[in-house]
């Protein structure tokens, strides 16, 4: 009887042992991102307690943006970027990402990990195809190896504008990439024809081939730094420019699939202080949008920038400021705490950025530099002010002011060929 009982004893521990590995374990494999677009949080659901919230609201269900209790969203990865799985716990995962960083306030150590639904990726080691065959899953972007001209983007295309594969039935992000089937540029008449570039579809789990239309493509051969930031000035410009509404502003956000009525916003009053911006008309649980640095981040990294910044605590780090005999050129960033924008047109003094709804916008637009500070009509006076250390007071969307800043900062795009 007593050996029994502790046979049965064992077998139940191994049981519990086999559940909790299951629930939670270390990992260090490598997967990649299996869906368009994947939100990103700094904590995980499982230390987050709210009486009938579940796991897929904390995850698919962020509002556009907000105070930071109401709006959890810390990045978004897209289809086939590479991870590093860090952890499971039960339905979400706790990863690695090696194509951005950001430091703290008063850290000098990179922060590159997140959580995600493991749902949202796939494992390469899950993939049915050959070691060999991996290079069909695009290699990753690195900022500890600064890689983004190397081998890894040579054989890849990356989509500037959002593309609806009829193969997997999906709409795919701008900045997504994907690696060639093959160096053939299928071209056609005016710009037209298409790359054929690898795809894994999820539903028949299989790596296929699909056409990507050479115009939604950006396959770059710049070399020189000033090409690269000219085709950036002109990745940024064309997605401030919509047809049909404009690209939502998305705290923590870095994508954009679909756009949205410009004006269509309304914001939500939470427990206490917290508050939440929401969109009436928009057809999705997910949000897809920029916030500021999501724009510039992906747009650099479309042009080949050496470009891995997350945030602007980590860019007034990493990048140089404006010298007294320097002049503003287009692509360079102005800030004010907690913001940023690109210099788009030194000689009309326009820039563009992804602002955020306590400005009245919640969107991506071009605007003359005039429209954002008060007093300020051209870069001239900008740049004499900035070095007078003078406040600057910020406008509305509508004109009317909104904060004042003790100073500004003016950072040169250009140096940060200096720290690659």
């Amino acid at each position: 009887m007593f050996s029994y009982l502790s046979s049965l004893k064992r077998i139940v521990f191994i049981a519990l042992v086999s559940l909790g590995a299951h629930l939670y374990s270390d990992t260090n494999e490598t997967a990649f991102i299996s869906v368009p677009v994947a939100d990103l949080t700094v904590e995980p659901y499982y230390k987050f307690s709210k009486k009938g919230f579940t796991i897929d609201d904390y995850y698919n269900k962020i509002p556009f943006s907000g105070s930071w209790q109401a709006c959890k969203r810390a990045h978004q990865l897209l289809f086939n970027e590479r991870v590093t799985v860090l952890e499971e716990k039960g339905a979400e995962v706790k990863i690695q990402i090696s194509n951005f960083y950001f430091l703290n306030a008063n850290g000098s150590v990179p922060s590159d990990t997140y959580w995600t639904l493991k749902k949202n990726l796939t494992y390469i080691k899950d993939l049915k195809i050959k070691k060999s065959d991996s290079y069909k899953i695009p290699y990753s972007i690195s900022y500890k190896e600064n890689n983004i001209t190397s081998k890894t983007t040579e054989a890849t295309i990356t989509l500037k504008k959002p593309f609806y594969d009829p193969i997997t039935k999906e709409i795919y992000s701008v900045g997504t990439r994907f690696t060639l089937a093959s160096d053939l540029d299928h071209k056609g008449p005016h710009g037209k024809g298409h790359f054929e570039a690898y795809i894994y579809d999820t539903q028949v789990k299989k790596i296929k081939i699909l056409q990507v239309p050479r115009l939604n493509c950006v396959r770059n051969y710049s070399k020189k730094p000033e090409d690269k930031i000219q085709n950036f000035v002109q990745v940024l410009r064309l997605w401030a420019y919509q047809k049909d509404g404009a690209i939502p502003y998305v705290l923590g956000g870095w994508s954009w699939t679909i756009t949205c009525d410009s004006d269509d916003f309304e914001v939500h009053k939470e427990s206490g202080s917290e508050h939440s911006y929401h969109r009436k008309k928009w057809p999705h649980d997910s949000k897809i949008g920029f916030d500021c640095m999501g724009i510039i981040g992906r747009a650099a990294q479309i042009c080949e920038l050496p470009f891995y910044i997350k945030n602007t605590t980590t860019l007034l780090k990493d990048l140089k400021p404006l010298k007294r005999g320097e002049k503003i050129s287009e692509g360079d960033f102005l800030l004010y705490p907690g913001h940023v924008m690109v210099v788009s047109s030194v000689e009309k003094g326009m820039i563009i950025e992804a602002v955020g709804y306590e400005r009245k916008a919640g969107k991506v637009h071009e605007v003359p530099v005039e429209n954002v500070f008060k007093e300020v009509k051209n870069l001239d006076e900008l740049k004499k002010r900035y070095f007078e250390d003078k406040p600057m007071t910020v406008l509305h969307s509508d004109g009317k002011p909104w904060r004042t800043f003790k100073r500004i900062k003016i950072l040169k795009i250009s140096s940060i060929w200096q720290n690659s």
